[in-house]
This record gives structure tokens, C-alpha cells and sequence, in this order.
């Protein structure tokens, strides 16, 4: 291998692992925050909506725990390259407390917890 500024490796490749790293790690923190989110902002009663919250890789998970009544946060986030992620709930009642109906208010659960995500500054992520 021919070296680069007294480097073994390009710096082009040194860069894009830098950018990888970078993103997987900004896309982990987004990710454990929407969910810590969804933890703190989930109306309980008997905890079964926030035991719903599901966090899948690849396709969405369209299971329900109905003996589930806290938050099951995943121990690896970002076990790919770059996949999609999605977080759901998937209750009979959890569009119902997303979005309301006429004799109840809409709860916006979700919404909230993508604003709290929106407010993170990169820059601040190391």
C-alpha cells in the first residue's frame, strides 16, 4: 500500500469512517431520545401503552405485550449500516390516545417526543 502523508491508510478513507462513526452516533442519540421521550411524555394507567413502544431495524414490529407496563429500551441501537429504524406502538387505543376522538383530547404523544428530537443540536452530540 503506497502511503499518504506518512499515513498506512488514504485520508479519504480516514474520512469517511469519521463520517460514518459521526452519524451512526447521531442517529443512535435521535433514536434513545425519541424513545426516552415516548417513556416520559406516555399516559399511565396501567402502563400498557408505554410497555407498547416498540423499536425495530429493518421493518416495523407489529406485535403487542399485553402483560408489558414499562419501557423495554433495546441494548443494541444501530446493529447495521444504516438501517431504518422504526418506533411504534401498535394497541388497539394508541391512535386513539395519539389522536384524539370527539369525547377525547388528542394526547399527540408521538409529535411531542419528534419536537423534543428536532430541539437537539449536533454540535453538542460527541
Amino acid at each position: 500500500m503506497a502511503k499518504y502523508n506518512d499515513w498506512n491508510i488514504k485520508p479519504s478513507d480516514l474520512f469517511q469512517r469519521v463520517v460514518r462513526a459521526r452519524t451512526k452516533r447521531l442517529v443512535s442519540v435521535y433514536a434513545f431520545t425519541f424513545l426516552e421521550s415516548l417513556d416520559y411524555l406516555s399516559p399511565r394507567l396501567s402502563g400498557r401503552y408505554v410497555g407498547n413502544h416498540t423499536y425495530a431495524e429493518g421493518s416495523p414490529d407489529l406485535s403487542t405485550d399485553e402483560t408489558s407496563t414499562s419501557m423495554n429500551y433495546p441494548d443494541n441501537y444501530m446493529s447495521g449500516e444504516f438501517p431504518t429504524i422504526y418506533i411504534s406502538n401498535n394497541l388497539p387505543y394508541a391512535e386513539v390516545i395519539e389522536n384524539g376522538r370527539e369525547n377525547r383530547e388528542p394526547q399527540n404523544v408521538y409529535g411531542q417526543a419528534r419536537e423534543r428530537v428536532k430541539r437537539i443540536d449536533p454540535n453538542k452530540i460527541r
